[in-house]
This record gives structure tokens, sequence and C-alpha cells, in this order.
């Protein structure tokens, strides 16, 4: 699986988590909203510190990435985000 599709399941999967409704123990209702970031071994770095900088650089992007999904295409190296 390329970063692209992985971006692309998990936006599918954190939309979902959104829309959806869920219910406390004493009926109150309320949505949960989350946030990740994806790193590929080993394109973007190969030991698991520097994988966790790249996921975490790249979350920083999340909201561009989303609005503009075809630029995390156009990243060839997690770098020229994090340095």
């Amino acid at each position: 699986m390329t970063r692209a599709h992985g971006h692309q399941r998990l936006v599918q999967i954190l939309e979902f988590l959104h829309k959806r409704e869920f219910s406390a123990i004493n009926n109150s209702k309320f949505r949960i909203t989350a946030s990740a970031g994806i790193a590929q071994y080993p394109k973007d770095r190969t030991d698991l510190q520097s994988l966790y900088k790249s996921a975490k650089a790249l979350l920083k992007c999340d909201s561009l990435m989303i609005k503009r999904p075809t630029l995390i295409e156009k990243v060839q190296d997690v770098s020229e985000i994090i340095y």
C-alpha cells in the first residue's frame, strides 16, 4: 500500500468516525475526532524514531492534504516537509 492509498483509507475511516454519534453511559450523545500522520517504511525513513518524526510532520500538513489530496502524491521525500 502506498502512502497515498493509506492516506485515502485513513481519511475514509476518520470521516466515518466523525459522522457517527456515540452514547455515553448517561445516554448523552457525542462525536469523536481524531487525526493521524502516515509515514511509509522504508521510503520515508528506516528507523522507528525517524518514522515517527515523519508521520508527525505529515500530520501537521494534514489539513492541506485533505483539501488537496494530490499534494500527497507529489511529496517524493518526506524530508521536504520535515527539514
